[in-house]
């Protein structure tokens, strides 16, 4: 008897999936979105959409804080944050910082090492407005995971 029920519930799913085939109504299950990649800090951690980030690991005399991302994704992310840099005038023991409005943009993914499917973005470039620390207007940062 339960042979004959287990027979019959295969019957009718078989039938039921080769009619929906027939009439296009069933489809294929959609690929997984592609991950978003990482940005890597210097704790070696990957994140998405951080709200600060230290692009001077050594002494933190160069980070960003107050990011904003209104786009982030495998190949590209772009956003908004203020930078604070050190001049390191006369060293950078007795620098002063100095903050910058700025627009993120990072971009150039490359595979994370150890993770397989995982990409992270391998540069960082700043673009500032009027006020501006370089007169040619933007900085870009090589990232390493």
């Amino acid at each position: 008897m339960r042979r004959t029920i287990r027979t019959l519930a295969a019957t009718a799913t078989t039938a039921l999936l080769a009619a929906a085939l027939a009439t296009g109504q069933a489809t294929a299950a959609a690929p997984a979105a592609p991950r978003p990649s990482l940005l890597v800090d210097c704790l070696h951690h990957g994140t998405v959409r951080p709200a600060g980030y230290t692009i001077a690991c050594a002494d933190g005399g160069n980070h960003l804080t107050g990011l904003t991302w209104p786009r982030w994704g495998r190949t590209v992310a772009a956003g908004t944050g203020v930078q604070h840099a050190n001049d390191c005038i006369p060293a950078c023991a007795n620098g002063h910082i100095h903050t910058f409005p700025v627009a993120v943009t990072l971009s150039k993914p490359k595979r994370l090492p150890h993770h397989p499917g995982r990409t992270y973005f391998s540069r960082l470039r700043l673009d500032y407005g009027p006020q501006r620390p370089t007169p040619a207007g933007h900085a870009t940062y090589p990232l390493t995971p």
